[in-house]
């Protein structure tokens, strides 16, 4: 089993251009979600990028952050790509723009994955949702990953896993790793500038 981590990463959002790249407290966001999941996967970690997004790209080279150039628009494409490079069994997903994601939810979703290494899908946001908005842990196997690239349209495509959820995700062999405690209210992912502001404002 080889699992890698792909941090989905851009600055082109409408809503807060550069936010990736915007200092949290002294850090970019992206070093931040970097940072963290490395920790955790250490050496296993890399961000995937649009291949256009040059100054996105200059700033991780720059810091030894490992880079993966894919697809502009095509996010799925993107992990599909980059998890074939890697030669990668399994794939851990996590978003660019959650700068407080959890260890412990990272470290908890690999060690399920190893408990259960036929399972194709483990997920901590399975409908109803229950987890704090940002710290969403995914790890689909790279078969799943393959089938969702054969299939998704153009919206799934850009949230990825977004067709095993509203699909009869039932049939897939899956592990749900929700809390029991309802936190969705909780918002800790990155938007806007004032999503940005909170989250300064409780670091």
């Amino acid at each position: 089993m080889k699992c890698i981590c792909i941090i989905q990463a851009r600055t082109g959002s409408k809503r807060f251009p550069n936010k990736v790249l915007t200092p949290l407290k002294g850090i970019p966001i992206v070093k931040r979600v970097y940072d963290t999941c490395n920790s955790i996967f250490e050496d296993r970690t890399v961000v995937a990028i649009p291949h256009t997004n040059r100054k996105l790209a200059k700033y991780l080279t720059d810091n030894d952050i490992p880079v993966f150039k894919g697809h502009p628009t095509d996010v799925l494409d993107r992990y599909y790509q980059c998890a074939r490079k890697y030669e990668a069994t399994h794939i851990v997903r996590i978003t660019g723009d959650c700068p407080v994601i959890s260890k412990a939810w990272l470290s908890y979703a690999e060690y399920m994955l190893c408990q259960n290494e036929d399972t194709g899908f483990i997920s901590n946001c399975f409908p109803p949702r229950k987890i704090i908005d940002g710290n969403d842990v995914e790890i689909m196997s790279f078969k799943i990953l393959s089938r969702l690239n054969d299939v998704a349209d153009k919206e799934d495509r850009e949230h990825v896993t977004s067709l095993i959820y509203k699909s009869n995700w039932e049939l897939i062999n899956h592990l749900d790793i929700s809390p029991e405690l309802d936190l969705s209210h909780i918002k800790t992912s990155i938007d806007t500038k004032e999503d940005f502001k909170r989250v300064e404002e409780m670091l």
